[in-house]
């Protein structure tokens, strides 16, 4: 769960907001503001970045793996041209694969 503290030292009176994360050994990482105002207005930041983009229709794995054969397909990835038909078939054939390996890890 994310709060906000406020503490006094050399610099005067900070503001930490900490936050979870599985990055840090502890559980939990920290960024200091100088005024609540600007914490706050990180945390809420936060909590908009959580959420999905309005009108995303990725609400599953098995859509999030669709929407990339798709752009695999018809657009192709990083500049690239799209995909042949080949390896499509392919990606496809993996498509089980990736999906149960992506769950075993979430």
């Amino acid at each position: 769960m994310a709060d906000i503290r406020t503490t006094t030292g050399s610099k005067g009176t900070t503001y930490q907001f900490r936050y979870p994360t599985t990055a840090a050994e502890t559980g939990y990482a920290y960024k200091t503001f100088a005024t609540r105002k600007e914490a706050l207005a990180f945390r809420e930041n936060s909590r908009a970045r959580l959420r999905p983009a309005p009108g995303s229709d990725i609400r599953t794995v098995a859509d999030g793996l669709q929407k990339w054969l798709d752009v695999c397909e018809k657009e192709g990835r990083d500049g690239r041209d799209p995909v042949t038909a080949y390896t499509l078939k392919h990606y496809e054939a993996g498509l089980p694969l990736i999906g149960a390996c992506f769950l075993a890890f979430v």
